[in-house]
């Protein structure tokens, strides 16, 4: 539960009960026994089954090709993580990066512009920073374009050695 997989599941439903139909991907391996069968069960409750579609643990290059295929990458993370990788490879990647913004993912995204945040664990929040993300498809390419631009700005290994290089030069 503190990957907060659940919170996108329920915004699911949530963005249905505002008429619009999304597609969910999950992927990634079940960290807690039987959570994925409550998602499942709780996804056929609400009459999303059809919506949602569960890929399991992938390896790198099909990660790579997953985040090929989709618009947006949602970091649902309920508690704070030393450093939010997957917001990164999102937003590398041209994923618009939706974010609860919880941990090392908050230095990342600045909301509107390089991605979207929404409070952790709060499944309607989420629906909504979604909803505004499906009715404003230009503010998503706009968000697509800034966080990759980020990102590569702030990863770049020209970057990265200039740090580094300053660093020792202050030591000295």
């Amino acid at each position: 539960a503190s990957k907060g997989v659940h919170t996108i599941i329920e915004a699911t439903a949530y963005l249905n009960s505002r008429g619009i139909k999304a597609q969910v991907n999950l992927a990634g391996a079940e960290f807690q026994d039987g959570y994925w069968s409550q998602m499942k069960q709780y996804a056929k409750k609400k009459g999303i089954c059809d919506q949602i579609s569960w890929f399991g643990q992938l390896n790198r290059e099909q990660l790579a090709k997953f985040m090929c295929i989709h618009h947006i990458g949602i970091f649902p993370s309920i508690y704070p993580e030393a450093f939010g990788i997957v917001a990164a490879e999102y937003m590398a990647s041209s994923l618009v990066t939706v974010t609860s913004g919880v941990g090392g993912a908050d230095e990342l995204i600045e909301h509107g512009e390089t991605g979207m945040k929404f409070k952790a664990g709060n499944s309607e929040d989420l629906g909504k920073v979604l909803e505004y993300l499906a009715r404003n498809p230009k503010k998503m390419i706009e968000i697509s374009r800034n966080g990759k631009e980020k990102v590569q700005d702030c990863f770049s290994v020209q970057k990265s050695s200039e740090e580094l290089e300053r660093f020792f030069l202050d030591l000295i």
